[in-house]
């Protein structure tokens, strides 16, 4: 779900890809993880959730950022990555409509791909956003929850997006 996030923005901003796979993706927050501070920013303008995440940030983890301290570089940046950098794209995707400027923008065909046991959005309420997306196509995963590929449908999955790019292949 996270890196449908980054997926999005990147589609919205540089038309980088033909096609996007979004699992689990839902972009409509969670409200019930965000403290009382952090839902006041739900439904708001981007800029406005954009301008506190700083704030927001370094009251949820201490900081905003990972810090590099010493020459063990790529080793530190690691050990960032799965603290504070994840942390600020997470809260970004936890505030319901921080991403909401960017779904019109997206042009190519998606395949969402949710379990049946997933968290966050209803189908229908994120694929509504994608006014201007030239293709949807929308799979529920039988016993599957949100970390899609912790599950025995691994196979299915992989299958069906398989039959899915093979489609879309055609129109490409």
């Amino acid at each position: 779900s996270m890196g449908g996030f980054i997926a999005v923005e990147l589609q919205s901003r540089f038309n980088c890809f033909d096609a996007l796979i979004l699992l689990g993706s839902g972009f409509a927050g969670h409200l019930a993880m965000l403290d009382e501070d952090e839902k006041r920013y739900a439904n708001q303008p981007q800029a406005l959730i954009r301008d506190n995440a700083v704030k927001l940030l370094k009251k949820r983890h201490g900081e905003a950022l990972p810090k590099v301290h010493n020459a063990l570089f790529e080793q530190e940046l690691i050990k960032g990555v799965r603290t504070v950098l994840l942390g600020s794209i997470g809260l970004l995707t936890m505030i319901p409509g921080s991403i909401d400027e960017e779904l019109p923008n997206i042009k190519v065909p998606v395949f969402f791909g949710f379990g049946d046991d997933d968290i966050g959005s209803v189908p229908q309420e994120v694929t509504a956003k994608l006014t201007q997306c030239s293709d949807i196509t929308v799979v529920i995963f039988p016993d599957t929850g949100h970390n899609h590929f912790a599950f025995d449908t691994t196979n299915y999955q992989f299958e069906r997006i398989g039959s899915w790019i093979d489609t879309i292949k055609q129109v490409l």
